[in-house]
């Protein structure tokens, strides 16, 4: 009936009073299948109602609109979804007995600006039965608010969230922190973690690490809580982020315990802490005293390592010796970011690393293998099948594109990347360097998406400078530090995208 309602080209009075009729209350009660049926014949009839906005108005808003129940009139408003739906939304919700579902909070925020929607969400945010759902609403549509009003109404939902003894209000309650950066949830963060890594506990899983990463987006992570996440082998998932919150630490002793553990890190990941310590004065602080140590070989110091610790610290004599060793005072301004070869010996050695990784792709792998190292190293920034990042491109059909395009990709992604993939760099005032995709930018911000973490927000005064490199967001040397069978692995399932 209601495909059959959204189809009627010339709909009248009576058919919208159908479509109405069929936009029933979400059920709560039945099994998982039972739900989605009434979810969808909502959707059906909203998108019937949406057809013609006068007749669905004076059916909600004309004499008979007490022969409909509230809860359907409440979809036909939805369908409707303009200012004065959304008014109508906040004085009716009090008459539901109930928080505001996801598709309610949406059109408040929509027009969160006018008084009667923004009090709307300041009661349902009061309200301990529907503060999580609103507060999830308004971490989805961050980048539309206006931080300044909602910061401030933020910070008590946000605290009784993360007071909780429920995980998933806790986890909710983090991921607000870190959208609206709300420092005064540093304690309350910092506990959930230190219960979260208490002797004896579990590994953190994927879906554990919002109070992690709002930690690291909020630069107060404790230092000795990231490095017992290092220091314990079976920490997987939140190394990365421990790694990254360590090299970006303002108290210096943070990149000081990331540089002290390099020495045990597999070739990969230590490549990836040196990318993102080289970011910071203080990290390109500690990589030249540990390779004064010798705890260091200076042969893993690369032209993109050196150019950020000298952007980030320039005229140190060390890191202009370095630079001058690699030949970074040779290479042409525009080539020293891009990573592609610029002499024939890196041509050379750029080939032979294509060859071969081809070698190891013509002896069949174990897809289902490689398909786990692909959610771990690849879905971080690219999407596939519906899940994953959104910094770099869609992985879908992959396979299609042939076994040389994709080694290609993976050796030098940035020779032939899209415009539109290029790594926007951010340089600010205290001279650390914020590298990822540019999400927005106005006359206020820049906000950066980077890979693995949260979108990040930095306000126009605390930049010294903002603009894109010559650069691919995806990592040379991504396979490095994988054994041939993991290779040969992934690159089978790579190639089984299609």
């Amino acid at each position: 009936v209601g495909d059959g309602l959204r189809r009627v080209r010339q709909a009248g009075p009576a058919t919208m009073a159908v479509a109405l009729r069929l936009a029933r209350a979400r059920r709560t009660d039945g099994d998982v299948w039972d739900r989605y049926d009434r979810d969808f014949e909502r959707y059906l009839a909203r998108w019937a109602l949406e057809g013609r906005p006068d007749l669905t108005r004076a059916l909600i808003e004309g004499p008979e609109a007490a022969r409909f129940p509230l809860e359907n009139r409440l979809v036909g408003l939805l369908a409707l979804g303009d200012r004065a739906a959304a008014e109508r939304l906040a004085s009716w919700l009090p008459q539901t007995g109930r928080a505001p579902n996801d598709e309610e909070v949406r059109l408040l925020l929509a027009f969160a600006a006018e008084p009667t929607p923004r009090a709307a969400l300041v009661a349902a945010l009061a309200d301990a039965g529907g503060r999580r759902g609103v507060v999830e609403g308004l971490v989805r549509a961050q980048g539309d608010l206006d931080p300044t009003w909602f910061t401030p109404v933020l910070r008590a939902p946000v605290a009784a969230l993360l007071a909780s003894h429920d995980a998933g209000d806790q986890m909710v309650g983090a991921d607000a922190a870190a959208a609206f950066n709300l420092t005064q949830s540093v304690p309350a963060l910092a506990e959930i973690l230190a219960t979260q890594l208490a002797p004896g506990s579990a590994p953190l899983l994927s879906s554990s690490l919002a109070p992690l990463r709002a930690l690291r987006s909020l630069h107060a992570a404790p230092v000795e809580l990231l490095t017992r996440i290092i220091d314990r082998p079976d920490q997987r998932d939140a190394r990365r982020d421990a790694v990254a919150a360590l090299a970006e630490h303002p108290d210096p002793k943070g990149a000081e315990a990331l540089v002290d553990r390099l020495p045990a890190f597999a070739a990969g990941e230590r490549g990836r802490a040196l990318e993102a310590l080289s970011a910071t004065p203080r990290g390109a602080r500690a990589l030249i005293h540990a390779l004064e140590r010798g705890l260091l070989n200076e042969k893993e110091f690369g032209v993109s390592t050196l150019e950020r610790m000298r952007t980030a610290l320039p005229d140190d004599p060390a890191i202009e010796r370095q630079w001058i060793r690699v030949g970074g005072d040779t290479l042409p301004v525009d080539t020293r970011e891009t990573g592609v070869p610029t002499t024939p010996a890196e041509e050379a050695a750029q080939a032979e690393l294509i060859a071969r990784y081809r070698s190891l792709a013509n002896i069949a792998g174990n897809a289902e293998n490689g398909r786990t190292l692909f959610e771990a190293l690849c879905l971080v920034c690219h999407a596939q099948g519906g899940r994953g990042g959104q910094i770099g491109p869609a992985l879908d059909g992959l396979g299609h594109t042939g076994l040389e395009a994709i080694l290609r990709n993976i050796v030098a992604p940035s020779a032939a990347m899209e415009a539109s993939y290029r790594t926007f760099r951010v340089i600010t005032t205290e001279g650390d360097i914020i590298e990822g995709f540019l999400a927005t930018q106005d006359g206020s911000s820049v906000t950066l998406r980077i890979p693995g973490g949260a979108e990040r927000r930095i306000e126009r005064r605390a930049l010294r400078s903002a603009g894109y490199l010559r650069r691919s967001l995806m990592p040379s040397g991504l396979l490095d530090g994988l054994a041939n069978d993991q290779i040969r692995d992934l690159l089978s399932y790579l190639r089984s995208l299609r």
